[in-house]
């Protein structure tokens, strides 16, 4: 644990004798037919030769062909089962799929696995992204907005916007963002906070309040206080707003 390993690099190598004697013995089959369906495809010439002279009936022509036809398919099953004991050969070997850092093995010498078991724990390197989990309500305008930033450890790192998940989850209400460093990057597990600028006029979290059970602002009309319900608002969080025909008006 703890070792990088390059993409492709040897992880652990299973017992493999029982799968090398079950490909030896399926190829050995397969020489068989091959040489069965060589024989066969003699007679079936030499058979054909004969019919010219009318030595040898159709029906023995026929039957010639019939077994040729039989030991192509069988030899054709075989290859295949020859592909899939080379297959199972190649896994014995445990390769790296990635280049990446060993952040545990599960894995050890003697020890019996099954299909399917985890041998290694690997930390893919390279290819670093920032995952960020976005109210709804901010998903249109991370979109168009920008630039991007990450703030960790004291450093603030150019981000670039990759994708940003149509499905909102149930749960928490929120869509998942992915970014990627633009030329800087930080180790893989580094916790931080993502800054842009959002294209979208917001309100501050400290002018919203809550009237009869709705989050809204209160707006100034003529000396009276209006109170505008914002169904987006979420309690500690700036909203984005559009008012277009209340530019008079300004929040208390």
């Amino acid at each position: 644990p703890g070792q990088t390993v390059q993409a492709g690099a040897l992880l652990a190598r299973l017992e493999d004798r029982d799968l090398r004697l079950a490909l030896a013995q399926v190829q050995a089959q397969r020489d068989g037919l091959r040489a069965r369906l060589d024989l066969a495809q003699s007679q079936l010439q030499r058979a054909r030769e004969l019919k010219t002279n009318n030595f040898v009936t159709a029906e023995a022509v026929n039957q010639r062909t019939a077994e040729v036809v039989t030991l192509q398919a069988e030899l054709k099953a075989t290859d295949t089962q020859v592909a899939v004991a080379r297959r199972q050969l190649d896994k014995t070997e445990v390769r790296a799929p990635f280049t990446a850092v060993v952040s545990a093995r599960q894995a050890q010498l003697g020890e019996l696995t099954s299909p399917g078991a985890p041998l290694f724990t690997l930390t893919q390197l390279g290819d670093e992204e920032i995952v960020a989990k976005l109210p709804d309500s901010l998903a249109a305008g991370i979109i168009r907005g920008g630039p991007f930033e990450f703030l960790a450890a004291g450093q603030s790192l150019a981000l670039a916007l990759v994708r940003v998940s149509p499905v909102v989850a149930r749960d928490s209400r929120t869509r998942e963002a992915r970014f990627r460093f633009v030329s800087q990057r930080l180790p893989a597990g580094t916790d931080g906070r993502l800054q842009w600028a959002d294209p979208d006029p917001h309100l501050p979290a400290r002018l919203l309040v809550r009237r009869d059970n709705q989050t809204g602002v209160f707006l100034a009309e003529d000396g009276k206080a209006i109170f505008l319900a914002l169904p987006a608002a979420q309690e500690g969080r700036p909203v984005a707003v559009s008012l277009p025909r209340m530019r008079n008006w300004w929040p208390r």
